[in-house]
């Protein structure tokens, strides 16, 4: 999903705007905190 199709989805749902670029700040913050933590899922699945 784009930005866009998320902003417009939270839009659909919680009737609220949220820019793109809040999004991308959501998104890139979430992604930073699963990085330190991938590769002990990764490992699990190979188990």
């Amino acid at each position: 999903m784009s930005t866009r199709e998320i902003s417009e989805h939270i839009k659909s749902l919680y009737h609220t705007d949220v820019s793109g670029e809040f999004i991308s700040r959501v998104t890139d913050s979430v992604i930073e905190g699963l990085k330190a933590i991938y590769p002990n899922f990764y490992i699990d699945t190979l188990t």
